[in-house]
């Protein structure tokens, strides 16, 4: 069942929007597609005909224009991010005005509804189309504010009932995740802290690894690109550990390779299978007794070998204990 609403009004909805029509259309072109390159969500929507006729009704209006019949959000990981889609924004759409402003007039202990809005207009183009005088809204969230926006938004924001205990309920909500915000934005600072900043060996290990994949296959002229070298770093440890090597020895072992013009310089094998060519051909009696016996710490998992790395090397994985061979498909 439709909602009843005044013909003069649902006139004046018709008319804006089948020009906002052209005005999202400009809108997407612009900002979707880059927002996407850069892993941020965009979504957006027209204003539909009774939610039109409500925001009509509050009277902060002159006329039958509203500042947000289209409206977009850009949903970001993190605060950090908000900085940098505010900037995007603004060299990309005619700003008119921005709110939060510098000056907030929210107490303290309200915490409602307070994402980035940002009122704007289109571009002016050389020939310029009727519906580029109108202004729209986008608003800039965390992934965390979108997400209570989006869990609450039925019985805080809308709805057919009233709770003070509900928007109290969503207040705090709100509040909890405005401080896990600040803390993901100062998670570097934080980290710092004397009371935080411990020494564990496991992880003292695994940034001596990153320290020598870095140096080995990080370098501008390297024909290698490691897109995660916490995971990598925790792939070599765990080899490393089954061998009882250390990270120094890693460093010899690669260093030899490379004055064999082998190691760093194969371009045809993962970093990983690298270090696993470069220890069969540097250390091949380790590596044997090593894999044959069974691993003292059952928790370290299977070693996993590639085929290409068995072809290079010659030897037989068979006697190899606690060993994932990749064989050829």
């Amino acid at each position: 069942m439709s909602v009843k609403i005044e013909a003069t009004i649902r006139r004046a909805h018709e008319a804006l929007h089948e020009e906002f029509t052209f005005v999202e259309a400009d809108v997407r072109g612009l900002l979707k597609e880059a927002c996407e390159i850069q892993g941020w969500s965009f979504e957006d929507r027209l204003k539909s005909a009774d939610s039109y006729a409500m925001k009509l009704m509050t009277g902060r209006y002159d006329d039958y224009q509203i500042d947000d019949f289209y409206a977009c959000t850009i949903v970001v990981p993190n605060l950090k991010a908000v900085l940098e889609a505010i900037d995007f924004v603004k060299k990309s759409v005619v700003i008119i005005e921005e709110k939060p402003g510098a000056e907030t007039h929210s107490w303290p202990t309200s915490f409602g509804f307070d994402s980035v809005r940002i009122y704007c207009k289109l571009p002016t183009s050389v020939n310029p189309k009727p519906y580029q005088r109108h202004s729209f809204e986008i608003q800039v969230k965390t992934l965390l504010e979108h997400a209570w926006a989006k869990a609450t938004h039925d019985f805080s924001y809308k709805g057919d009932d009233v709770s003070w205990a509900r928007e109290r309920l969503a207040a705090q909500i709100k509040a909890v995740l405005d401080n896990v915000d600040l803390s993901i934005n100062e998670l570097e600072r934080t980290a710092n802290s004397e009371f935080l900043d411990k020494k564990n060996p496991a992880y003292e290990k695994l940034r001596r690894i990153i320290t020598v994949l870095k140096s080995e296959f990080g370098t501008e002229d390297s024909p290698h690109t490691i897109t995660d070298y916490k995971r990598l770093a925790e792939q070599v440890a765990r080899l490393l550990d089954r061998l009882e090597l250390e990270a120094d020895d890693l460093i010899t072992i690669l260093s030899a390779e490379a004055e064999l013009d082998r190691g760093k310089f194969t371009i045809n094998l993962s970093p990983y299978s690298i270090i696993l060519v470069s220890i069969a051909m540097q250390l091949p009696d380790k590596l044997r007794d090593k894999l044959t016996a069974r691993p003292q710490n059952s928790r370290l998992g299977k070693i996993v070998i590639p085929h290409e790395v068995i072809e290079l090397c010659e030897f037989d994985p068979t006697p190899f204990k606690r060993v994932k061979i990749l064989r050829r498909n």
